[in-house]
Parts: structure tokens; C-alpha cells; sequence
């Protein structure tokens, strides 16, 4: 793993959209790049029961998931990126100082460090908007919006499934938990990064976004 980059921001913030379109990007300047997006890997550990029901109970409560819990799941994955040459990406993670903290020193351990840090700000008010427009893959974890799905045998342009669903924590009682759980954290976890962060304002266009990603990522 040559650098590390976190992207932190409410849930419905853009984060796994712009990673994505990061990634595709690094790539297509060959650069080798990884991203690790936590939500899809903990739901995916569920549905192959790799790990146990607690984390589905926080999940479907709309609570993040403890910080000793999440950082033992996380240390595994992480581990497997480390001795890899590239580019890390990790979406989610952390999400508390406390996991900030044990994110550095699980890396300095290894002579690495987080390299830069994206901060996606977006209103509540537009999070909610996104959200109930969001629908998921059950197969390969894909995002759509709901504009995006023109018939009712819409398959996923990814894996060709056509099991597209309302995710389960997309509620509006679970999405204002889960924003409220961030913004008890969120200035913390933006303090201890101060240094080397990027504030995003998600409202923009996806591209704009993107362009200013890539610029601040370029630059290092």
C-alpha cells in the first residue's frame, strides 16, 4: 500500500460514487488503486455468515457499530492491503476518533500512515432526499436511483441481476439515526485530521466533485 486515502461523510454523501469514479480514473492514468467500502463488506460478511448477528442488529437499528468490534472486522481487510503495492481507498472507515486513533496506530505498525482525507459535507435535509431514492443490488452491491430504473424488468448493468431493492437501513427512521450518530462524531474525527483534509461540498454535481478529488489527489 503506497498511500491511504478516507473518505468520511454521512451516510447518502457520495462517498462510494466518488470513489468509484476515483478509482476508474487512477486506472485509466495506470495507477493501481483498491477500495475498501465497509458497508458492502459488512453486509456481505452477514449474508455469508462470517461474522455474528451483532453487526446485523446495529445495522438494522440504523446505529454505528461499536469502535473495539468495527476494529477488529476491519484489521483483517486491512492486512490484506498492506505488503500491496498502489493506491487504498477506504469508504467508511473511520467513523470515530476512536477508530481514527487505532487506524494509526494499526499503520505505524506497519511504516504506513492515512495520506489524505476527504470530508463530504452535505444537509440532512438532502441526505433524506437521496436516500429514498436509493436502491440496491442484492446480488453485487450496486447502487441505482429510482429515476434510473425504466421498466420493471430493469437489471443490474453490473451483474445482471434483477434483484434491485430499497436497502433495509434506507428508512427515514434509520437514515436520521445514522446521521445523527455521525454528527456526534463528526468533529472530532474532522479535528484529527485537520492537517491533510479535503472538505467536499456534496451538494455539487457528481463530475465537479470528482474533478476536485482528482486535482487534490494528484497533487501528492
Amino acid at each position: 500500500m503506497d498511500r491511504l486515502i478516507c473518505f468520511i461523510g454521512p451516510p447518502g454523501s457520495g462517498k462510494g460514487t466518488q470513489a468509484r469514479i476515483l478509482i476508474n480514473t487512477l486506472y485509466s492514468n495506470d495507477k493501481k488503486a483498491f477500495f475498501l467500502e465497509t458497508g458492502v463488506l459488512l453486509k456481505n460478511d452477514i449474508r455469508d455468515d462470517k461474522i455474528s448477528n451483532e453487526f446485523f442488529d446495529y445495522m438494522k437499528l440504523g446505529k454505528l457499530v461499536p469502535d473495539d468490534i468495527v476494529n477488529d472486522w476491519m484489521s483483517v481487510y486491512l492486512l490484506n492491503y498492506i505488503s500491496k503495492s498502489g493506491i487504498l481507498i477506504l469508504d467508511g472507515f473511520p467513523r470515530t476518533l476512536g477508530q481514527a486513533i487505532f487506524l494509526d496506530i494499526f499503520l505505524k505498525k506497519y511504516d504506513k500512515k492515512v495520506d489524505a482525507v476527504i470530508n463530504f459535507d452535505i444537509k440532512r435535509e438532502a441526505v433524506i432526499n437521496r436516500l429514498a431514492k436509493r436502491l440496491l443490488c442484492e446480488n453485487c452491491s450496486k447502487t441505482f436511483i429510482l429515476e434510473e430504473l425504466t421498466d420493471l424488468n430493469f437489471k443490474c448493468n453490473n451483474c445482471g441481476s434483477n434483484r434491485i431493492n430499497k436497502r433495509n437501513d434506507d428508512s427515514n427512521i434509520a437514515i436520521n439515526r445514522r446521521f445523527d450518530d455521525y454528527c456526534v462524531t463528526k468533529d472530532l474525527l474532522i479535528n484529527h485530521y485537520k492537517h491533510y483534509i479535503l472538505d467536499i461540498d456534496a451538494n455539487n454535481s457528481v463530475q465537479s466533485i470528482a474533478n476536485k478529488i482528482f486535482r487534490y489527489i494528484d497533487s501528492f
